[in-house]
């Protein structure tokens, strides 16, 4: 452990920085600017800029739970979090950054024990600054595929080694790895080929679902938070095979029957997907076919008693298309880029929602139904949770999940 001084408001204040990161003296001493008690508080707030030196710098938040922030022109490269009473939910959520910085050594030293090639756990280190009640962990950060593209590669082939190192690194760490989802086992491209990064790693026993049920089962479908977590068998459904068998090669596997009936349902909802992606192909779609054709939507007469601006509508349509072209260009999976979720909820937020969809959410829904002849589906909320679609997006009770088939009706 290396320490250092910096001078702050005429009084000396030591910084202790241990691991395997470096930082220079004046970093060390930009760090106790940034990181004081003024600033730990609007961190705590998620201040989108700090006054450092004078000087107003950028800050970037990722994740919601925990402050875990960049400050990207100011010291790039480096991913910054902070302990659990600066987090927006610190009544309800427990968290040790020391706890987690051990468990990163630990996921460290197994990875090299067991040569797990395809996992990585990033350079870290554990930041103390006297007259701070919280540590601050900082990691190296990696270029990430994002959540989507990391979605749609699970999906895909190739990944039986990926499959069975996770599913061996689990056991390993004893739940000290159970919040798996997407988001925490990222992709990143490399020499070997696609690797795992494993980026939220938890410290040990502090919550009844840190274990390894948790973390191939999931927790039950939710964390607390209203998100999913899916466990390692949902989010890679297509190697449940692969994670069942390895699984069982363990004595302190204590939940047959839970994997087992995890793993079935698994290997139901790839079948479909694979049964709808052959019959996207079969129609001729790929990645950039629109979800709607316009040729088609022009030539559409709507009922006449439906008082329908057939010019507001046009708008919406082009918007949808605008959604599902992104998504393809997202996307590896066709059929998770033609998943759209269309909200029937005056009161539920969207990232896809657009001006012209919600003026027009029920007319367009006159218009979906059309689309069902060409093979596109309108999935309500029970049948999207049967598929694990929820998983991916969420789904309220007025919501519908739109997998657009062909762009004109047979």
């Amino acid at each position: 452990m290396a320490a250092a001084a910096a001078s702050q408001d005429e009084s000396t204040i030591h910084i202790n920085c241990a691991g395997q990161l470096t930082f220079s003296g004046g970093q060390q001493r930009q760090l106790v600017q940034i990181f004081s008690k003024e600033n730990i508080l609007l961190l705590s707030q998620r201040a989108k800029v700090l006054n450092i030196s004078g000087h107003q710098r950028a800050v970037k938040y990722y994740g919601v739970n925990i402050p875990v922030l960049e400050l990207p022109d100011f010291m790039p490269g480096i991913i910054f979090k902070l302990d659990s009473s600066c987090a927006i939910h610190s009544d309800r959520y427990q968290d040790s950054i020391p706890g987690r910085y051990q468990a990163m050594l630990q996921a460290q030293k197994i990875c090299k024990e067991q040569k797990f090639d395809r996992l990585i756990v990033p350079s870290c280190a554990l930041i103390q600054i006297d007259g701070l009640s919280i540590a601050i962990g900082a990691e190296q950060k990696m270029q990430l595929k994002d959540k989507q593209q990391t979605e749609g590669l699970y999906q895909g082939p190739g990944l039986e080694t990926i499959a069975e190192q996770l599913t061996r690194f689990i056991f390993s760490m004893e739940g000290r790895f159970s919040d798996v989802k997407w988001d925490n086992i990222p992709l990143t491209e490399s020499a070997v080929g696609l690797q795992v990064a494993l980026v939220d790693l938890e410290p040990s026993g502090l919550e009844e679902y840190h274990n390894v049920k948790s973390a191939l089962c999931g927790w039950n479908n939710e964390n607390g938070y209203g998100q999913p977590t899916p466990g390692l068998v949902r989010c890679l459904p297509r190697y449940a095979d692969v994670i069942h068998s390895t699984a069982q090669q363990y004595s302190s596997l204590d939940f047959q029957e839970d994997l087992a009936a995890v793993c079935n349902k698994a290997r139901k909802i790839v079948e479909r997907q694979q049964n709808l992606e052959a019959e996207y192909q079969r129609q001729g779609i790929t990645l950039a076919t629109p979800a709607i054709s316009m040729e088609w939507f022009e030539a559409w007469q709507p009922p006449e008693d439906e008082g329908i601006d057939k010019n507001q509508l046009r708008l919406a349509v082009q918007d949808i298309n605008a959604v599902v072209a992104r998504q393809g260009e997202q996307q590896t999976s066709l059929v998770y880029a033609r998943e759209w979720r269309f909200t029937m909820d005056d009161y539920t937020s969207d990232s896809n929602k657009q001006r012209n969809i919600n003026n027009n959410r029920f007319i367009i829904f006159l218009l979906l139904e059309q689309l069902e002849n060409s093979g596109t589906k309108i999935l309500a909320e029970k049948e999207a949770k049967d598929f694990d679609v929820h998983l991916r997006r969420h789904v309220g009770q007025y919501d519908k999940i739109v997998q657009f088939g062909a762009p004109v009706p047979s």
